[in-house]
């Protein structure tokens, strides 16, 4: 799917630069600095408007007690 950059989220699976990257952090600096999405090896963008490729894993559905 395409998605807005700043609707990324942990757990997605972005599409950038012809790599693709598993984000495991969003990070949400006070002020007025874009979030960032990062991978836990280095990688990570600035999440603008800019349409994004994403794989987004659905949810498992919880059980009942």
């Amino acid at each position: 799917m395409i998605i807005e950059a700043d609707k990324v989220r942990a757990g997605d699976i972005v599409e950038y630069g012809g790599e693709r990257h598993l984000v495991t952090e969003i990070r949400r600096p006070s002020g007025a600095s874009w979030p960032v999405a990062c991978d836990g090896a280095g990688w990570a963008i600035a999440l603008g408007h800019q349409p994004l490729v994403v794989q987004r894993q659905r949810a498992a559905p919880l059980l009942a007690a």
